[in-house]
C-alpha cells in the first residue's frame, strides 16, 4: 500500500512541477520574479492573482484603458464585451 501512495504523489509532484514550468512559460519575463520564490503552482497561481487583482476602481479603469488601447484586427469591437463587464 506504501508504494502505491508513493507512487501517487510522485506523480502528483511531477504535475504540479509541469504545470509551475507552464505558469513560468506564460508570464512575462518583467513578471517572472514574482514567482521566483514559489515551489508549487498553487502558490504561484495565488501570488499572481494576488499581484493582479483588480482591487481598486483607479486599477479596474487602468486595466480597462489598457484594455482598449490594445491593436486589434479593424473587424473587431471590444467595446460590447466591456459594456458587460462589472
Amino acid at each position: 500500500m506504501v508504494s502505491l501512495n508513493t507512487a501517487a504523489n510522485a506523480e502528483d509532484r511531477k504535475a504540479d512541477e509541469l504545470a509551475l514550468s507552464y505558469i513560468g512559460l506564460c508570464v512575462k519575463p518583467v513578471h517572472q520574479p514574482t514567482i521566483l520564490r514559489c515551489t508549487t503552482s498553487n502558490q504561484a497561481w495565488t501570488t499572481l492573482q494576488e499581484t493582479f487583482a483588480a482591487k481598486t476602481f483607479a486599477r479596474k479603469l487602468q486595466l480597462r484603458r489598457d484594455l482598449n488601447s490594445l491593436k486589434m484586427a479593424i473587424s473587431f469591437c471590444l467595446s460590447p464585451g466591456l459594456a458587460l463587464a462589472p
